[in-house]
This record gives C-alpha cells, sequence and structure tokens, in this order.
C-alpha cells in the first residue's frame, strides 16, 4: 500500500477558472490515491474574506481531498520559523547598501522595525541573493511592519505543513516556486519530490492572466463562481475535464455538447410560458376542468405527469403571430400533449398584451401542425407567476458583458415538489430554480442553464 502523501499547491490571481480544471482535479485524485490531503496555499492577507470564497469553489467542484490553508492564519508560525532562519545565519538584513549579519542586530530590526531594509536570504550569489521580505508603512498602526514575499512564505510552509510532493502542470515552475534562488535554497534542505502532470490545451479559451474587473460570479463566465451561478451541473465540468486530459486538447464549445447530452438525460419537463399572453376558451364548461398527459422525463422513459388544463390558458407570445402555425384568427393550432384549439378572435386594445379568444376541441389532434407553449390551471387557481433569467452561451472574450434578458411568465405549479430538479421547458431551454434570486426578487426565479 502507498504511504500517504501530503502535497501541496497554490494560486496567485484572484479566481479560479475552468482552465484551472487540470491542476484542482490532478492534485484532488492524487491525494485521494496516495491517502494524502493537499494543501492549497491562499495568500489571504490582503483580504480574508478569500479562504471563504474559494472554499465555495472547492465545494462545489468537489475536491474533497485539497485543504485550503490561509497565510494570515499561518503568520504567527512562519515569523518564527524566520526567527530561527535569522539565528542560523540563513538571512540576513540589507540596509543602505549594508550588509547586516549581527543576528541581534537584525532580530531587534524585525521585532520591532524603525526603518526601511529588506530581509535576503543568504544563497552565496552576493548581489543576486532574493529578498524574501520587506519593510512598510503601517497604514493602521503607524511606523513600519515586515511584510514576505509569497514565494519565500510557500517554501517555509512546505516545511511547517510536511509536504511530501509538489505537482504541477506548468513546464517552467517545475517545484511551484518562481525565484530560482529560493527555491534552490530550501531544495537543498527539504526531500521534497517535484514532478509534473501533463496538461491539455483549452481552444478558444481566453482569460488575462491578471483577472477581470468584473464580478466573477457573472454566470456568463467561465470561472467556477460563475458556473456554480449559473447552476452549470459539477458532473459536466468532470466530463470536460476527463475528455481533455484523454484527447490532449478541447475546444471550450465541447462543453455546450457535455451540457446538452447530461441536461436532457437528468431533467424533467415541465410547462411554463416566458412572455404570457392570455386566451380565454369560450366553449368551456363552468368548474371544469380537463388533464392531458404528457411525459415527465426526456430519457426513454414511460412515466407520464397530467397538466391541468381550464377556460384560461396562456401562451407564449412568440406563438402569436400570422406565420404558418401559429396563431391568427381562423387558424387551429394543437397545444403540447393536448388538444386543439381555434382562434375565434383577437382583442388588440392593449397592444402589449393582446388577449385572445378561442374554442377547444379535444377530440381532434393535428399530428402535422406545429406545436406551442402553453400552461394553464385548475377552474379555481391560477398558475404560479415566475421570473427567468435568459442566460446563452458563456462568454469568453474581454470586453463587456451584455446583461441577461429578464422576463416574467408562468409555470408549472408542479416543480415546487423538488426544486432541486432541472426542468425543461418545451423549446425554451433548460431551467433551474435558483433560491437566492427568488428570495432577494420576492418571485420564484429561474435561471436558464442553457438552450436546447
Amino acid at each position: 500500500m502507498n504511504a500517504a502523501i501530503i502535497s501541496r499547491m497554490y494560486y496567485r490571481n484572484n479566481f479560479f477558472h475552468i482552465g484551472h480544471l487540470k491542476t484542482l482535479y490532478d492534485n484532488d485524485r492524487l491525494a485521494k490515491k496516495r491517502n494524502g490531503v493537499c494543501y492549497a496555499i491562499i495568500d489571504d492577507r490582503q483580504d480574508s474574506s478569500r479562504i471563504s470564497s474559494i472554499q465555495e469553489d472547492f465545494d462545489y467542484l468537489e475536491l474533497r481531498h485539497i485543504k485550503t490553508v490561509s497565510v494570515r492564519s499561518e503568520h504567527q508560525r512562519i515569523f518564527q520559523y524566520t526567527l530561527s532562519m535569522i539565528r542560523d545565519g540563513n538571512i540576513y538584513l540589507y540596509h543602505c547598501d549594508e550588509k547586516v549579519t549581527n543576528i541581534d542586530r537584525i532580530i531587534k530590526a524585525v521585532t520591532q522595525p524603525k526603518m526601511h531594509f529588506q530581509l535576503r536570504l543568504n544563497c552565496g550569489a552576493d548581489s543576486n541573493d532574493p529578498a524574501i521580505g520587506y519593510t512598510s508603512e503601517d497604514q493602521t498602526n503607524g511606523g513600519f511592519t515586515v511584510v514576505l514575499i509569497f514565494d519565500y512564505i510557500i517554501k517555509v510552509l512546505d516545511i511547517l505543513l510536511g509536504v511530501t510532493d509538489i505537482v504541477t502542470t506548468s513546464q517552467t515552475d517545475v517545484n511551484g516556486v518562481k525565484d530560482v534562488y529560493i527555491s534552490g535554497f530550501f531544495d537543498k534542505i527539504t526531500n521534497i519530490r517535484q514532478f509534473r502532470l501533463d496538461t491539455y490545451h483549452i481552444h478558444n479559451f481566453r482569460y488575462s492572466k491578471r483577472g477581470w474587473d468584473v464580478d466573477e460570479k457573472n454566470p456568463y463566465l467561465l470561472t467556477i463562481k460563475g458556473l456554480k451561478s449559473r447552476h452549470v451541473p459539477v458532473q459536466v465540468l468532470k466530463a470536460f475535464y476527463l475528455h481533455g486530459c484523454q484527447m490532449g486538447n478541447i475546444k471550450i464549445q465541447f462543453i455546450a455538447t457535455l451540457l446538452n447530452k447530461y441536461l436532457f438525460k437528468h431533467s424533467e419537463k415541465s410547462l411554463g410560458v416566458l412572455k404570457p399572453m392570455k386566451v380565454n376558451i369560450d366553449n368551456w364548461r363552468a368548474k371544469q376542468t380537463e388533464y392531458v398527459c404528457g411525459p415527465k422525463s426526456l430519457h426513454f422513459s414511460k412515466e407520464t405527469k397530467h397538466y391541468p388544463l381550464s377556460d384560461v390558458i396562456y401562451i407564449d407570445t412568440s406563438d402569436y403571430g400570422i406565420e404558418p402555425g401559429k396563431i391568427n384568427k381562423g387558424r387551429s393550432v394543437q397545444l403540447s400533449y393536448g388538444p386543439c384549439i381555434t382562434c375565434t378572435d383577437i382583442n388588440l386594445t392593449n397592444c402589449q398584451q393582446p388577449v385572445l379568444s378561442a374554442c377547444i376541441d379535444l377530440s381532434v389532434v393535428h399530428s402535422d401542425t406545429k406545436k406551442i407553449h402553453w400552461i394553464s390551471s385548475s377552474w379555481d387557481e391560477t398558475p404560479c407567476q415566475a421570473r427567468y433569467y435568459l442566460y446563452n452561451w458563456f462568454y469568453t472574450g474581454f470586453n463587456s458583458l451584455i446583461d441577461p434578458e429578464v422576463v416574467e411568465g408562468y409555470i408549472d405549479n408542479s416543480v415546487f415538489g423538488n426544486l432541486d430538479h432541472i426542468y425543461q421547458l418545451e423549446q425554451l431551454g433548460y431551467f433551474v430554480y435558483d433560491r437566492e434570486l427568488s428570495i432577494r426578487d420576492n418571485i420564484p426565479t429561474f435561471i436558464r442553464i442553457c438552450k436546447i
């Protein structure tokens, strides 16, 4: 049985995106395989919220073997280790072109900083010895404070955390630290094994290395938080990662293919309209409710569900017009899974919300006509009003992002029996309930994951 390993990764930028799946999943799989853990070192000295934010990403991606490490919470241990390095003569002070090697003077300067100086790692390279810390003016309390650089902190934490392996997908940054002098110094005093995993190329995918100046939770972005806000199932991201590993390269558009395949198999059909127009049925008996039978799911299942039909139905405004198969006066059209209706009148008094009158024939089914979206309810109820965020394809460029179209319509009440399901609204897309937006807007709100 393989011995447990402790690996380490770290991240310099402000957010994770789909391009980081390889590093994240590779480290998680390695730690799981070797019965170990991977520490993700997060520099949260300037922003303490980063730890909880990144942990949310890891939870969403189901990374069970990666543990976040806060540089802020480890500060005292790092500082004490630095003092021991000074006592051992491995760190000296550099001030006004003077190299100070007196241990007592260095420790006093570090613990009670009163001037600007650098701390340098004694690598024997003289003028090329790397700075591992410097003084900065303390804006809060006045005076000076000592700031240690991240490359040095990473190598110290490798020792303090007991790291045994370092895994990277970078060809030029094998040990995880860019400064060759710092990495070379610590490589001599540790027995950490270093190796590189193969990576893959994502075509047509662009992100600035310096990050975005927009909200990383924007569901148009292929950031981890954007994908989560879009309610993209994590199984799709795992499939994207595995396919890239197998092929060596992958097109970013392939995520659309994976999304549609997954959603087709795991979604449930429901009735709903996005931009409703009211239709009054003239020949309906008072207090009558009929039910039409439609499929419950999409993947070769014989399960069915019943949709109520009464004297008022709502259709999508896209089904109103003069094109063949759409409703205009005198034309008959087929409701999805349901009977045929014939338009008898169109009231255009309110051009924004015209009202139709129609007759219905429960015995007629025109299989060769275009079926339209509709929703109704029992005679003593109304369909549930809902708000829809109509997101389209993800954005991978560099310009400003567009806002989604937000519309209000209706959705079948049965969806509230399980708000964790993904629902397909006929020809309109795959939708999922968003709790945060629903609470914020005080109306049931659904996000379109993608079109069909």
